[in-house]
């Protein structure tokens, strides 16, 4: 994939660029354009985003970063909540306060 800034597109003074997404077809040795944005500022990432990202990711749809992090959050939560089921208060409170830490420190490394 490919990703070219073709310059300024019309008249005038303040003239927006054309971006154009390219796919190389390595059969036919040809390439085809996926999609183009014309914007003034960074606006045109927001057009070509959901083609690149279905370019890269063929068969599969566009994923929702706060859809998809709330279903795993809730499928690790109930991992956590069956494992710590029959665990004593004392235990429970050690595993969530270390998980806890783990977490905060992923997060700032990330």
């Amino acid at each position: 994939m490919l990703l070219e800034c073709a310059g300024p597109v019309g008249s005038g003074r303040r003239r927006p660029t054309l971006w154009v997404l390219w796919r190389y077809i390595l059969a036919s040795c040809e390439w085809v354009e996926i999609a183009r944005a014309q914007s003034l500022n960074w606006e045109w990432k927001l057009v070509l985003r959901e083609p690149a990202w279905m370019a890269l990711h063929p068969g599969v749809g566009p994923v929702d970063p706060d859809w998809r992090g709330a279903q795993l959050e809730q499928e690790l939560v109930q991992i956590i909540d069956a494992k710590l089921l029959d665990e004593v208060k004392a235990v429970r409170l050690s595993v969530l306060s270390s998980l806890y830490d783990d977490l905060a420190g992923r997060i700032a490394n990330f």
